[in-house]
């Protein structure tokens, strides 16, 4: 990786869809925003399908220090995003809560 593709790289948002339900958590993240909210209303599905196993959506951007720690970063904050994005209504983006 180049210091150009590096410096592009640090301090990025990402686009999230999360859900969680009565046996876990889970998430995938998009660089994508429209990529992302196709993902968003395909796991719609799930919650109405899976509704016995309280199964709930939600869709959330969120500030990461890199692409590379994305995944970590997220799934640090998973539950703390999940209940924000819950208490929100419209689009949302959250600073990185977890330490780099």
């Amino acid at each position: 990786m180049n210091q150009q593709q590096q410096i592009k790289q640090v301090g990025q948002s990402v686009h999230v869809v999360a859900w969680q339900y009565a046996g876990g958590a889970g998430f995938d993240w998009y660089h994508d925003p429209g990529a992302a909210n196709k993902a968003f209303e395909d796991e719609k599905q799930n919650v109405a399908e899976f509704a016995d196993q309280e199964w709930t959506a939600f869709r959330f951007d969120v500030d990461v220090s890199g692409y590379s720690n994305a995944t970590r970063e997220i799934d640090a904050d998973l539950d703390e995003l999940c209940a924000l994005a819950a208490l929100r209504v419209g689009p949302m983006t959250f600073p990185r809560m977890a330490a780099a």
